[in-house]
């Protein structure tokens, strides 16, 4: 194990906070209210509270077990940076876009970025960063940011948005 997996974990929780804290389930209806008929606002009108926690939930669970695993299987604590950098992305680019804050953008920014960074060169380091480990990483880091993606569209396919 490696203190940077387990550095994901706070930042994850940091993140999280930082969201709630914030009003990013406020910002997300702001922006559903706005654009209510592209993706993104019909993404963000699915989005409540217990969704928010669930997907959170399943998150924070997701970077311990990345941490359990560490160095022993690199692809898999990978994916979680990885996921880390993806959302980061998530918040970086429409906050660039909007030219406002969004809840969550610091920590993705200042916390996600360098952690996940560093825990490409921990993996170097040990000896373990090869091309298939950084694709199977990468992809798997897709599948984890799709999921809540994915059960955020269906609850708003549900409830007809």
């Amino acid at each position: 194990m490696h203190w940077v997996f387990w550095a994901m974990v706070g930042a994850a929780a940091v993140h999280v906070a930082e969201e709630y804290l914030f009003g990013w389930l406020d910002s997300a209806r702001d922006f559903a209210r706005r654009s209510p008929r592209g993706p993104a606002g019909r993404l963000a009108a699915g989005i409540d509270l217990l969704l928010f926690a669930a997907v959170n939930t399943f998150f924070i669970m997701l970077c311990v077990v990345g941490a359990l695993v560490g160095l022993e299987n690199p692809a898999f604590s990978l994916s979680v940076a990885c996921l880390l950098l993806i959302n980061a992305a998530m918040y970086i680019v429409p906050m660039i876009i909007v030219r406002r804050y969004i809840p969550g953008a610091f920590s993705a920014l200042f916390l996600y970025i360098p952690l996940a960074v560093y825990a490409f060169h921990v993996v170097d380091e040990a000896g373990e960063l090869t091309f298939a480990v950084v694709a199977g990483a990468f992809l798997l880091g897709l599948v984890w940011q799709a999921i809540p993606v994915a059960a955020v569209f269906l609850r708003s396919a549900r409830r007809g948005g």
